[in-house]
């Protein structure tokens, strides 16, 4: 004998409780995690804005220049330690060749800062994507 064509009652309350619990799992998704979605969306798309890198490559650069400028003390006082003349050839000598590493020590940490800055708005970009997969 067949029993009928009813359904366990005991089935149909579990369903019921993975819909519930699967409904405020979405409630929660939408409440809590779009919201920061949104905001890492919006900060990426800000990586990209006009001169948005500028800030960390002129960071780099003071910071450079910054060392730069404590190796002219310590070039200046050991001149001055050798009673050299400040301007005497050797001394401008020097002093130009440290300002000429400065300089590009200073285009070196800039542009190093900027490349590293485009490379994490693209992986943050890649990140987007893949929250848009997910």
């Amino acid at each position: 004998m067949c029993g009928g064509g009813g359904s366990d009652p005991k089935e149909l309350e579990s369903k019921e409780a993975l819909a519930q619990q699967a409904a405020n799992a979405l409630r929660r998704y939408g409440e809590v995690f779009v919201p920061l979605e949104n905001m890492y969306i919006n900060d990426t798309k800000s990586m990209f804005d006009k001169g948005a890198s500028d800030d960390a490559m002129a960071s780099a650069q003071n910071q450079t220049s910054a060392i730069y400028e404590q190796g002219f003390n310590d070039m200046r006082g050991a001149q001055f330690a050798q009673g050299l003349d400040p301007n005497s050839g050797r001394a401008v000598g020097e002093s130009n060749a440290l300002r000429a590493a400065q300089a590009r020590g200073m285009g070196l940490a800039g542009s190093d800062a900027g490349l590293g800055y485009t490379d994490a708005a693209y992986q943050n970009l890649g990140n987007v994507i893949a929250m848009g997969q997910g």
